[in-house]
């Protein structure tokens, strides 16, 4: 699995010697270097079986991203899902509070009205007291 890493991973002006012990020095790559997968692996069953390994450890590290991808997925639908609800919550309460207001409103305007009128009866008793 390391040949097989190596040889896929080659990088731009490497230096050092590859995987079959051509100097890489100032080389693009694996293959700009005129390494072929075979020299890599001269045995072919070995270079089978690395291929092998590196497969399965390809596909289950697909297999790891695919469900953490998923679980991420599913924790951005809840937190939407909760969001909505809360907006919901948050609007029914911004309607409470208008009504609470209007009633609050009414009620100071009544108390304004109650103390006119109190103003007013006790102006009139002063009135009728005094004529006595």
């Amino acid at each position: 699995a390391n040949l097989i890493f190596q040889y896929l991973k080659a990088k731009p002006m490497m230096s050092g010697r590859g995987p079959a012990g051509r100097k890489l020095e100032g080389q693009w790559g694996a293959q700009q270097a005129g390494i072929s997968f075979m020299d890599c692996f001269p045995n072919k069953f070995i270079a089978i079986s690395d291929v092998k390994k590196e497969l399965k450890r390809l596909n289950t590290n697909r297999k790891k991203l695919t469900s953490k991808l998923n679980s991420a997925t599913k924790s951005l639908l809840s937190t939407r899902a909760s969001e909505d609800r809360l907006r919901d919550k948050l609007s029914l309460l911004i309607a409470k509070e208008g009504k609470i207001r209007e009633t609050q409103s009414n009620i100071k305007g009544s108390i304004s009205k109650n103390k006119a009128r109190v103003s007013r009866v006790k102006k009139i008793k002063d009135e009728l007291s005094e004529s006595d």
